[in-house]
């Protein structure tokens, strides 16, 4: 029945409550949230968090612009690149054990400001991998920059891909 003719001029429009199979819908997140604290509550907190950026400047994304584009013109590529780059870390994280036996992950992937996919790992490793000290985890987390005359290339890739200006 029409909200009009019912008097109630507040309740105009038909009510649609999506599904949580409609990814991003708020039944979608929540269910989402719901089985990250499953996996949490039966396994513990996880050991290590990563986040994963495309990159605008990947040379399989700039092979593929025109001129006058940019990555964010063309959601398609970017998207496409991201998800090749993403599946092969998770390869490497998940069946390659690079950072140890993974117990259980979970992710979430999301658009940055200016239209380009992120995502958010979290991973629980076994018993034997988890970081336990101090010096455990400082042995895998590094913030140095490479010398420049020892290792050029390793130092062109930081300075220009891990060090940002100020927001």
């Amino acid at each position: 029945m029409d909200a009009v003719q019912v008097g109630d001029k507040n309740d105009v429009g038909v009510k649609i409550i999506l599904p949580s199979t409609i990814y991003g819908s708020p039944r979608f997140c929540s269910e989402a949230f719901q089985d990250a604290m499953a996996i949490v509550r039966h396994l513990g907190k996880p050991d290590i968090f990563i986040t994963f950026t495309c990159n605008p400047k990947w040379l399989e994304i700039t092979a593929g612009l025109n001129p006058e584009q940019q990555a964010c013109d063309r959601p398609d590529l970017s998207c496409r690149i991201f998800k090749l780059k993403f599946d092969t870390l998770t390869d490497d994280l998940l069946k390659l054990d690079i950072p140890g036996r993974v117990k259980a992950h979970t992710a979430t992937m999301q658009f940055q400001k200016r239209g380009l996919l992120h995502v958010h790992i979290l991973l629980i490793m076994d018993a034997e991998c988890k970081p336990k000290t101090t010096e455990m985890i400082d042995n895998n987390v590094s913030e140095e920059i490479p010398d420049r005359d020892t290792n050029p290339k390793l130092y062109e890739l930081i300075t220009t891909q891990n060090i940002h200006g100020p927001c």
